[in-house]
């Protein structure tokens, strides 16, 4: 395991022992940023398989609606697509202009993203230089 390159005062100010001061603990933001990763990854298979079987369960309600009146004939495994609700239109179109930075908030947003990386890189290569 390395170890941390701090002065003796520095030590003392994280108030812990000399020997644990010194130790770095970089499996730590490893798994921390793994089970993040995992973790929306997980989050959002959820979400769809949700989705899915919701989608699944209307399906086939408006199929068996739609085969006991006989207004349409349909092919079999064609269902006509459930129209949006209004505002996860609204939310599905504001995420697509913040992500292709076509407004002035999706131009901000990325500056921001922008920075932060490279600060975040910045404090990677000093860290690591030492």
């Amino acid at each position: 395991m390395s170890t941390a390159n701090l002065s003796f005062e520095e030590c003392e100010l994280t108030q812990c022992g000399e020997e644990t001061c010194r130790d770095r603990y970089w499996y730590v933001f490893l798994s921390s940023s793994l089970i993040t990763f995992f973790g929306g990854l997980l989050g959002i298979l959820v979400v769809r398989l949700a989705v899915l079987l919701g989608c699944r369960r209307r399906v086939s309600d408006s199929h068996r609606a739609s085969s006991t009146s006989n207004v349409a004939m349909e092919r079999p495994g064609m269902v006509q697509k459930n129209e949006d609700v209004p505002w996860m239109t609204a939310i599905r179109e504001y995420s697509a202009s913040l992500i292709s930075a076509q407004t002035k908030s999706g131009k901000c947003l990325l500056v921001v993203h922008f920075t932060l990386s490279m600060g975040s890189l910045i404090c990677y290569i000093l860290d690591t230089t030492k």
